[in-house]
């Protein structure tokens, strides 16, 4: 009995450190992809013209590696997603009105 106690009780301390574990690592993702907004949105308003999309991606890739982010596959993707978003809700344009 006293055995089963405790192995119910390794159990459940491991599934609270597993759930800690996960809302830690998705807050640190919705940080990341927000950064990646941000860093985005800023390159569009520094590197003016269409077809310049590679040259705003290198660019964020550089702030974000400055800012000590390792750049990744899924990183890159999502770099990639946010600019899909924008342009498919079209809100380049909307930046460009309230200027």
């Amino acid at each position: 009995m006293k055995e089963q106690f405790f192995e119910i009780a390794e159990m459940l301390l491991l599934a609270g450190m597993l759930a800690i574990l996960a809302v830690v690592l998705k807050a640190k993702k919705e940080t990341l992809l927000t950064l990646v907004q941000n860093y985005v949105k800023k390159a569009e308003e520094a590197v003016q013209g269409s077809g310049m999309g590679a040259e705003k991606k290198r660019l964020v890739i550089a702030w974000l590696e400055t800012s000590g982010v390792k750049i990744t596959g899924y990183l890159s993707k999502a770099i990639d997603d946010v600019v899909k978003g924008l342009n498919e809700k079209k809100a380049w344009a909307l930046g460009e009105v309230k200027k």
